[in-house]
Protein backbone atom coordinates (compact mmCIF):
# COMPACT_ATOMS: atom_id res chain seq x y z
CA UNK A 1 0.00 0.00 0.00
CA UNK A 2 1.05 3.36 -0.84
CA UNK A 3 2.44 5.97 2.15
CA UNK A 4 -0.97 7.81 1.61
CA UNK A 5 -3.27 5.65 0.29
CA UNK A 6 -3.06 7.25 -3.02
CA UNK A 7 -4.23 4.60 -5.89
CA UNK A 8 -0.92 3.93 -7.92
CA UNK A 9 0.77 6.65 -5.70
CA UNK A 10 3.66 7.67 -7.72
CA UNK A 11 7.01 9.49 -5.79
CA UNK A 12 5.97 13.05 -7.06
CA UNK A 13 2.78 12.40 -5.31
CA UNK A 14 4.06 11.37 -2.45
CA UNK A 15 7.09 14.34 -2.08
CA UNK A 16 4.05 16.88 -2.88
CA UNK A 17 1.94 15.37 -0.32
CA UNK A 18 4.36 15.08 2.59
CA UNK A 19 4.89 18.88 1.53
CA UNK A 20 1.46 19.80 1.40
CA UNK A 21 0.61 18.02 5.10
CA UNK A 22 3.83 19.67 6.23
CA UNK A 23 2.57 23.22 5.35
CA UNK A 24 -0.72 22.92 6.29
CA UNK A 25 0.41 21.97 9.75
CA UNK A 26 2.66 24.72 9.49
CA UNK A 27 -0.07 27.62 8.57
CA UNK A 28 -2.76 25.63 11.18
CA UNK A 29 -0.91 24.63 14.58
CA UNK A 30 -3.93 23.02 15.98
CA UNK A 31 -4.74 20.72 13.37
CA UNK A 32 -3.34 17.50 13.64
CA UNK A 33 -1.58 15.08 11.07
CA UNK A 34 -4.14 12.69 9.87
CA UNK A 35 -6.45 16.31 9.19
CA UNK A 36 -4.17 17.95 7.16
CA UNK A 37 -3.17 14.45 4.93
CA UNK A 38 -7.04 14.14 4.24
CA UNK A 39 -6.82 18.17 3.04
CA UNK A 40 -3.80 16.98 0.88
CA UNK A 41 -5.36 14.44 -0.37
CA UNK A 42 -9.18 16.21 -1.43
CA UNK A 43 -6.36 18.45 -3.00
CA UNK A 44 -4.92 15.89 -4.99
CA UNK A 45 -7.96 14.06 -5.98
CA UNK A 46 -9.93 17.23 -7.40
CA UNK A 47 -7.03 17.83 -9.38
CA UNK A 48 -7.55 14.40 -10.51
CA UNK A 49 -4.07 12.80 -8.64
CA UNK A 50 -1.72 14.89 -10.86
CA UNK A 51 0.69 16.60 -8.63
CA UNK A 52 0.12 20.70 -9.09
CA UNK A 53 2.75 22.60 -10.88
CA UNK A 54 1.30 25.31 -7.90
CA UNK A 55 -0.47 25.96 -5.37
CA UNK A 56 -1.99 28.66 -7.91
CA UNK A 57 -3.34 26.37 -9.77
CA UNK A 58 -5.46 24.72 -7.40
CA UNK A 59 -6.87 27.50 -6.62
CA UNK A 60 -7.69 28.44 -10.28
CA UNK A 61 -8.67 25.15 -11.11
CA UNK A 62 -11.00 24.67 -8.17
CA UNK A 63 -11.28 29.11 -7.26
CA UNK A 64 -14.91 27.61 -5.75
CA UNK A 65 -14.14 24.57 -4.06
CA UNK A 66 -12.20 26.46 -0.88
CA UNK A 67 -11.56 23.69 2.19
CA UNK A 68 -13.52 25.29 5.36
CA UNK A 69 -12.28 23.72 8.35
CA UNK A 70 -13.81 25.29 11.39
CA UNK A 71 -13.22 29.22 10.91
CA UNK A 72 -10.20 28.58 8.55
CA UNK A 73 -10.71 28.45 4.76
CA UNK A 74 -7.36 27.26 2.83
Amino acid sequence: MSPYGVPNEKPEQTKWLESCVESVMKSNPDYDQARAISICKNQLKRNNWKVPKSDSEIDKQHKHRRITWGNKTI
